[in-house]
C-alpha cells in the first residue's frame, strides 16, 4: 500500500491539466461566463450564456449575441496551466509526501477566489455581497457589481486555509525514515 501523501501527490498532477481542459469546454459551451466587460467575448444564441441572459431579460429577444462578457473560463484555464507548471518545478524538490497536492489546493483556492470576482453566471450564490466600486471600475466592471463573498469564494478560502495549515504542520514534522 502506498502512503496517502504519495498517492495525493501523484493524483495532483493530472488535476490542473484536466481542469484546464474542462474550462476550455466551459468556454465553448458558454457556461461559467463572466460579468459584462468591454474586454470580453460575445456568445451566440446556442450558448448557455445567451440562454441564461435571455431568460433573465439581460439579452433582448432576437439579439445576435450576448453583451461582451469576461472570459473567466479562459482565465481559469490559464491559471490551471500555471499551477501545472508550478507542480512540475516543485516535483523535484518535494518537501514531504502530500506537499504537491497541498500546493495545488492552495493555488487553486487562490485562483478560484480571484476569478470568481469576474464571474457573472446566474447560478452562483453569495453568502453576502461586498461591493468595492473603485476596484470594480479598475477591473472594467460596473461600479455596483458585488465582488465577494460568493459561496465558491468562501469554500475556496476555507479549503486554501486548511491546506496552508496542513502544509505548515507537515513541513515542520521530522522526516520519517
Amino acid at each position: 500500500a502506498w502512503p496517502l501523501g504519495d498517492v495525493a501527490d501523484l493524483l495532483a498532477f493530472p488535476l490542473p491539466l484536466s481542469h484546464a481542459l474542462g474550462r476550455v469546454g466551459c468556454f465553448l459551451a458558454g457556461c461559467c461566463y463572466g460579468k459584462v466587460s468591454t474586454l470580453g467575448v460575445r456568445f451566440p444564441p446556442a450558448s448557455v450564456a445567451y440562454h441564461e441572459l435571455a431568460t433573465s431579460g439581460l439579452v433582448a429577444p432576437g439579439a445576435p449575441t450576448t453583451p461582451a462578457l469576461a472570459p473567466t473560463q479562459l482565465y481559469e484555464a490559464a491559471g490551471e496551466g500555471l499551477l501545472y507548471a508550478l507542480l512540475v518545478v516543485l516535483r523535484r524538490r518535494r518537501q514531504f509526501p502530500g506537499s504537491l497536492a497541498l500546493v495545488y489546493v492552495m493555488g487553486y483556492a487562490l485562483l478560484r477566489t480571484s476569478v470568481e470576482v469576474l464571474r457573472g453566471d446566474t447560478g452562483r450564490g453569495f453568502l453576502f455581497e461586498i461591493s468595492l466600486p473603485r476596484v470594480a471600475v479598475w477591473l472594467d466592471l460596473p461600479a455596483n457589481q458585488p465582488l465577494a463573498l460568493s459561496t465558491a469564494q468562501a469554500l475556496s478560502l476555507g479549503l486554501g486555509t486548511a491546506a496552508a495549515v496542513a502544509y505548515w504542520i507537515l513541513r515542520r514534522r521530522p522526516a520519517e525514515p
